[in-house]
């Protein structure tokens, strides 16, 4: 029987498919001279994702997904944890409704260092070393964080655990990239649904601790304990002290356990080998070929690909002289949900609890945002320019209402679409750039929006002080001046994401 002619059209991220789907060329015989305008750099990573469509999703690759989903849980799982935690800590330590923000600018500040240090640790070092220390900072500086004595304390300790967490998306992006065939890279975007996950774990945890161990009467109460650190507390007066407070320590005591067991799967019981698109670019060919072959082994499965065929292609090319060349209002969200339920007499319980049910729909929303964005009429950019449009419009409408169902509905809204959104964005990222600095780019990318991420909380706070009542401590603020400063900012997303050309390059290494 004849083999089919090659598909019309076939690229150098396809290879050399069939019409029929089922036949492909053996990799020794694929010609990759052949193929016009590329490099010798991209003509090796062809064999390599050659070989890798062969074997399939496997068990290794269906490893590395899980375990760099993981890294998008702790990620968001960290992220809620100031907004759950910022009332109790605030209402113990008692700083103002004016330094709220300082909690999110610490966190910030740390990601925008961590994003770009680990992105370009990750094109110098390695993957593999920047995907278990990222974690490792994280662990540890997040163990510490529950055992805070001040807010100072706490602010440098958060600052600390962001640098970790920092690097978390960029490399975790990079690394799935790198490693799972190219007919099922829709799988980056489904890494997104380990986010809603996070958000619903933490807001468990911290249902179980913060409800039933915080001073009484608590935050959410009418005329809440005041701090212990209160200036002119009278001697021997009742106060919020650390011993009657201490949910929101053992929920991040909790957090960092779970961080500390993400490094034990990475380090220990899984041993992810190097990128070998990162060893083809730095020159480490056999390295290369040793990784695939590996990877074939896990996954029971024949591997075709020798250093020889490399070689080839390196004397073919050495012989023609051809050179190679190489948004986020969470942290407020939470809290003004529990305001706005306690000025309606909801119990503090009950809140925590709804936090628990509001965030699972995000689940559903990265599910949705994978599937739109491989429809063609529709495509990554108009998924986002949606997506971004009626998140904007639930902060909106939150800001207006005033009942408990409503204000449940339109939080539980906002976190489907903001869902829904990072699932195409951090899907299409690291496809966007080559392998060589993929790292470093993925790093820059999350750096700009952490950057912004320093700046808000600060415009926030001031807005969130603005309408304070009493003394400093007091908890409150001008609560729809920050959702229409959220609503605002996302509106802008709306505008520049339609502005993005319809057809984007993306990268086939």
């Amino acid at each position: 029987m004849n083999k089919p002619s090659p598909r019309e059209g076939a690229t150098l991220e396809t290879g050399l498919i069939y019409r029929d789907g089922t036949t492909k060329e053996p990799i020794s015989q694929v010609d990759v001279n052949k193929l016009p305008g590329i490099t010798l750099y991209e003509k090796k990573c062809l064999l390599i994702n050659r070989e890798i469509d062969a074997m399939g999703m496997g068990r290794y690759q269906w490893v590395v997904w899980g375990l760099c989903g993981f890294g998008y849980l702790i990620d968001l799982l960290w992220a809620q944890a100031f907004g759950l935690a910022l009332s109790p800590l605030q209402q113990e330590f008692g700083f103002g409704s004016g330094q709220t923000g300082n909690i999110t600018v610490a966190f910030s500040a740390g990601l925008t260092a961590g994003a770009f240090v680990w992105g370009v640790l990750a094109d110098t070092i390695g993957r593999r070393w920047s995907f278990n220390f990222t974690v490792l900072f994280a662990s540890v500086f997040g163990l510490a964080l529950g055992a805070s004595g001040s807010y100072t304390t706490f602010l440098v300790l958060t600052a600390f655990v962001g640098f970790g967490i920092g690097g978390n998306v960029p490399i975790d992006t990079t690394i799935a990239l790198e490693f799972i065939p190219q007919n099922k890279r829709y799988l980056l975007a489904l890494l997104s649904i380990f986010q809603p996950l996070g958000v619903v774990i933490c807001s468990a945890i911290a249902f179980g601790f913060i409800p039933n161990r915080s001073c009484s009467p608590n935050f959410s109460e009418a005329n809440p304990l005041p701090s212990c650190f209160k200036e002119g507390l009278e001697p021997g007066a009742p106060c919020c002290s650390r011993e009657s407070n201490m949910g929101w320590r053992y929920f991040l005591y909790t957090l960092g356990a779970i961080t500390l067991f993400v490094l034990f799967l990475r380090s220990a019981v899984f041993r992810l080998k190097e990128s070998p698109k990162y060893l083809i670019c730095k020159g480490r060919d056999a390295e290369a070929v040793a990784v695939v072959q590996h990877i074939s082994k896990k996954n029971g499965i024949p591997c075709n690909l020798t250093l020889e065929h490399l070689k080839q292609l390196t004397s073919e090319e050495d012989s023609m002289d051809t050179s190679s060349t190489m948004v986020n209002p969470g942290a407020y969200l939470p809290q003004i949900l529990a305001l706005k339920n306690g000025a309606a007499s909801v119990s503090l319980k009950f809140t925590y609890g709804s936090y628990i049910y509001t965030y699972a729909p995000g689940i559903v929303g990265v599910l949705l945002g994978s599937f739109m964005y491989r429809v063609p009429s529709i495509g990554r950019k108009w998924t986002m320019t949606i997506a971004s449009g009626l998140m904007a419009a639930s902060i909106f409408l939150f800001a207006v209402v005033d009942t408990v169902p409503k204000n449940l509905g339109l939080f539980t809204m906002e976190y489907f679409f903001q869902s829904m959104f990072n699932a195409v964005l951090y899907g299409w990222t690291p496809e966007a750039f080559p392998a060589p600095v993929r790292g470093s780019a993925c790093g820059l990318a999350s750096f700009w929006g952490r950057l912004f991420g320093i700046v808000s909380p600060l415009i926030a706070q001031n807005l969130y002080a603005s309408s304070k009542t009493g003394d400093d401590q007091t908890v409150g603020g001008n609560i729809n001046a920050v959702l229409y400063l959220a609503g605002g900012i996302t509106l802008g997303c709306v505008i520049t994401t339609a502005l993005l050309p319809n057809k984007m390059r993306v990268m086939t290494d």
